[in-house]
């Protein structure tokens, strides 16, 4: 195993031993070491040399996954939205609903 596979495994270990548990502490374990040593130089320097084409394409994958990110969540909002307005609809009709029925029970008692 390589030395950040390594480091990575133990990170993984570390967090299920502190209680995280889950795809998304995992992930982020892998992120953020395989991030962290992507970025290092060899004499532990933080930094990347790119080309230019290189920059660009980062910056342009950066945004697009921004916009991605942004359509996903104003359509999530509305359908919250959505499904908020229907539970106002069926509390109103259950409320409607009960009221009747104790309408009915109470003429029926006198």
């Amino acid at each position: 195993m390589s030395e950040v596979g390594q480091r990575i495994h133990e990170q993984i270990q570390a967090n299920r031993a502190l209680g995280m548990k889950g795809d998304n502490w995992d992930n982020w374990a892998v992120g953020l070491l395989t991030t962290q040593h992507e970025i290092e130089d060899d004499d532990g320097q933080i930094g990347y040399v790119l080309t230019d084409a290189t920059r660009d394409k980062i910056l342009r994958n950066g945004r697009q996954d921004g916009a991605h990110a942004l359509a996903n969540t104003t359509s999530i909002l509305n359908r919250v939205h959505q499904l908020t307005r229907l539970v106002y609809v069926l509390l109103v009709l259950v409320i409607a609903i009960g009221g009747a029925l104790v309408y009915v029970l109470i003429r029926q008692v006198h």
